[in-house]
């Protein structure tokens, strides 16, 4: 009886250790293609406690996906097919995740960053665009907001542009040339954590039409 008994209490004081989900649940899905990942949403970072459901998948040939500590039976990614990997993201920090299986010449630099953040770091917070819309030729804008740091990046649509720190309110990034329309202005500090805001892409005024003049 007393052994069951200590089998028993065992067993919950193992139940009550473990770690449950304290945040939400949290999908992204991964591309690989040669050599680099895509991923959607980006940033792919979450909050420590946030459940991290991973869809993967690959665009070409057959590539790997690793990730110590929380992916570390590697997935094979089979163009066509989509693996699943489902993890508490119960440990804060920067985490690389790379290509497992030989895909091509530029296989050793195919890797990636994965961020779990700590609520109790001030996240930036992006509270005005100068100017909020530009020509399709881009513009330089002006970031306003908080938190900003020295390694804060900013990226503009779906890509990394250049950027100047003045302070930790406001931030200078280059606009690069794109199509007439709304994108996402985002900035990443080195956590992981991120604030956007939209910025609009003005198409260009329409031709005047020249009325014929009649002799």
């Amino acid at each position: 009886m007393r052994t069951l008994f200590v089998v028993l209490l065992t067993a919950v004081l193992s139940l009550s250790m473990t770690k449950a989900p304290t945040g939400v649940t949290r999908t992204f899905d991964v591309t690989a293609r040669q050599f680099s990942y895509v991923v959607t949403p980006f940033p792919f970072s979450v909050k420590v406690g946030d459940t991290v459901v991973i869809h993967a998948t690959s665009s070409d040939v057959v590539h790997g996906l690793a990730m110590d500590p929380y992916v570390p039976d590697a997935l094979t990614l089979v163009p066509g097919e989509t693996v699943t990997k489902t993890f508490v993201a119960d440990k804060t920090g920067h985490f690389t995740f790379g290509c497992t299986n030989f895909c091509g010449e530029g296989h050793f630099f195919m890797a990636d960053s994965f961020f779990v953040y700590s609520p109790d770091t001030p996240s930036p917070a992006i509270d005005s665009l100068a100017p909020m819309s530009a020509s399709v030729n881009g513009a330089l804008i002006a970031v306003n907001g908080r938190n900003f740091a020295r390694d804060t990046k900013v990226r503009i649509a779906d890509a990394g542009v250049p950027s100047a720190f003045l302070s930790a309110t406001q931030i200078y990034a280059i606009a690069s040339p794109h199509a007439p329309g709304v994108v996402p202005v985002t900035v990443i500090n080195a956590d992981g954590q991120f604030a956007s805001a939209n910025f609009i892409y003005e198409a260009p005024p329409a031709p005047a039409r020249r009325r014929a003049v009649r002799p």
